[in-house]
């Protein structure tokens, strides 16, 4: 219960979609802070998972550029 009461406050306060834009901007958790009006801790918490996939997709596009 409390995970999910976690979870839908942090969708609140940082949307996922909005996350997952800054993370593919390289923003870091001072500035995602200052943007959604929160602590950084609780900005840590919001992006690790969309730090995750921008990571993962940007490796992806590389690979492609490379033997492309």
């Amino acid at each position: 219960m409390e995970k999910q009461a976690l979870f839908t406050s942090g969708e609140l306060l940082a949307p996922a979609a909005a996350c997952t834009k800054l993370a593919f901007r390289d923003a870091d958790n001072a500035t995602v802070a200052a943007w959604f009006d929160m602590s950084t801790q609780m900005a840590q918490m919001q992006m690790k998972g969309p730090r995750m996939y921008a990571k993962r997709a940007l490796a992806k596009q590389d690979r492609k550029r490379r033997s492309g």
